[in-house]
C-alpha cells in the first residue's frame, strides 16, 4: 500500500496498472495529493513487484494465474469500504487494469466519482450498471475494437464522459514510450474538473 493521509475529508483510492506501484503511480498519487486528496493506493499483484515496461506480457500472466481480477475486485472493495468509514468524499482513479478494477467496483459502490484510464478489459464487464458518475477515457489504438466497446456501454447510467482519443494504451503515463503529452494533460484536466466539482 502506497498511502499518502494528513486528514482530508476527501479521498482518492488509485488503483495501479499491470506494472505495479512504480514511478508513475506514485507521482499521480503525489500529485493528487498536492491538490489537498488523501491518497491510498492498495497493491493488486501477489506480491510487492514492480515490473518493467518490457515485461508487460509477464506481469499480466502473473496477475491472472495468481489473483485475476475478480479477487483484486474483492480486495479494493475492501479498501474502499474502509475509506467510505472514514472520509466525507471517496474518488476512485483506474489505470489499465486498476480501471478495469475501478468500472467492476462501481456496480457495488456509490463513490463520488470514478476516473477509468484505458481500462481495456472493460469488454469482458459490459453487463454492469455504474452506481457512481464515471469518466471513461479510451484509446484508439487498442488490440480489440474499440469504438464497438464505446458503443456497447455509452448509454448506461452515470458515465458522464466516455471518449475515445486518438493514442495508444500508456498515453497517460510519462514513463511509458507510448505517452501522448497531448492527452495527458487533455484527460488530466477533465478529471481534475470532475474530482472539483464533486468535491463539495
Amino acid at each position: 500500500m502506497y498511502q499518502l493521509s494528513v486528514g482530508n475529508k476527501k479521498v482518492v483510492l488509485l488503483l495501479h496498472e499491470i506494472y505495479g506501484i512504480n514511478a508513475n503511480i506514485k507521482q499521480k498519487c503525489n500529485a493528487l495529493h498536492e491538490l489537498g486528496f488523501d491518497v491510498y493506493c492498495p497493491n493488486l499483484l501477489s506480491q510487492d513487484k514492480i515490473y518493467s515496461y518490457q515485461e508487460e506480457e509477464k506481469a499480466y500472466s502473473d496477475f491472472i494465474a495468481c489473483i485475476g481480477f475478480s479477487q483484486a475486485c474483492q480486495n479494493a472493495l475492501i479498501t474502499y469500504k474502509d475509506l467510505e468509514s472514514r472520509y466525507d468524499k471517496v474518488f476512485i482513479v483506474g489505470y489499465s487494469i486498476g480501471a478495469t478494477i475501478a468500472w467492476m467496483m462501481s456496480e457495488y459502490v456509490h463513490s463520488a466519482g470514478i476516473v477509468c484510464f484505458y481500462g481495456s478489459r472493460i469488454r469482458d464487464y459490459t453487463d454492469i450498471i455504474p452506481l457512481s458518475p464515471m469518466f471513461i477515457f479510451f484509446a484508439s489504438n487498442e488490440k480489440f475494437n474499440v469504438e464497438a466497446l464505446v458503443k456497447e456501454i455509452e448509454e448506461k447510467k452515470n458515465i458522464e464522459v466516455l471518449e475515445m482519443y486518438k493514442g495508444y494504451h500508456g498515453f497517460a503515463d510519462p514513463y511509458c514510450h507510448q505517452f501522448n503529452y497531448r492527452l495527458y494533460f487533455k484527460t488530466k484536466k477533465i478529471m481534475l474538473r470532475m474530482l472539483k466539482e464533486n468535491s463539495d
